[in-house]
């Protein structure tokens, strides 16, 4: 059993977004917290600061893995046109001896 653990969570709720209902950030202890006001609105702009950094590396990662399964996918059209293309010549030149034989 863990005792006297306090961290500070910060729930952020109703996001103007489509993908996230809520966001849930479990901030590091602090040692040397100061009460005063310049050390809260420096805390929040370091909240701030690093939670839109995550969201930026999110959504790069996102758009990255996005980017890779469309490759694959014209990848893979590649592959069937050729396939195509070599099952008509072979079609063809099959017709075709078929057609001197006769």
């Amino acid at each position: 059993m863990i005792t006297n653990v306090n961290k500070k969570v910060i729930c952020v709720k109703d996001i103007p977004s489509n993908i996230i209902e809520e966001a849930i950030f479990i901030l590091k202890n602090d040692i040397s917290f100061e009460k005063n006001e310049k050390r809260k609105t420096n805390r929040k702009e370091i909240a701030t600061n690093e939670a839109e950094d995550f969201l930026k590396d999110y959504i790069y990662q996102m758009e990255k893995e996005e980017m890779k399964e469309k490759e694959e996918n014209n990848l893979v059209r590649k592959i069937m046109k050729i396939a195509l293309i070599a099952v008509g010549g072979v079609l063809a030149c099959y017709l075709f001896i078929s057609a001197v034989i006769n």
